[in-house]
């Protein structure tokens, strides 16, 4: 997930759940919040991640990365049903196969969840996605940006 994806995936939280992502953060606030999802996300297709925010908020009545990981597992399933129901019945005719786009998505789907279909053990992400050179990380205290007081 890029960090445009991952602003409107904020966006979607702030809206659903507006105690917990106030808006009146601050700038600060909203860059750190921003910047620790995109880095928990960012082996994810925004569109997956959106795909499970949107489904939690229907349920949950508190979304937090770590359901959000666990909910990307549970689309691999869903996801893989989809694609086995499809292929099955379409040669019978009782249903349309799906389009290459639809199935592309799926495949995406089944692909990214199929890495936290078991919980979210191993899903962490490394240290160098935390710490490495890029300019926006925000961890350690700041002494990856060069701060180190």
């Amino acid at each position: 997930m890029n960090y445009e994806e991952t602003l409107t995936i904020l966006a979607i939280l702030k809206s659903a759940y507006p105690k917990d992502y106030p808006f009146n953060m601050s700038v600060e606030d909203a860059k750190v919040m921003a910047t620790v999802w995109n880095e928990q996300f960012l082996d994810v297709p925004g569109p997956v991640v959106e795909l499970a925010v949107k489904k939690l908020i229907s349920t949950e009545e508190k979304v937090l990365v770590s359901t959000v990981k666990k909910k990307i597992g549970s689309l691999y399933w869903e996801a893989k049903e989809i694609l086995d129901n499809n292929e099955k019945y379409s040669k019978r005719g009782f249903c349309k196969p799906l389009s290459e786009q639809e199935k592309a998505f799926y495949l995406s789907i089944k692909k990214t969840g199929e890495k936290y279909r078991y919980g979210t053990y191993g899903v962490e992400p490394s240290i160098n996605q935390l710490v490495g050179t890029d300019n926006n990380k925000l961890m350690l205290g700041g002494a990856v940006s060069g701060n180190t007081t």
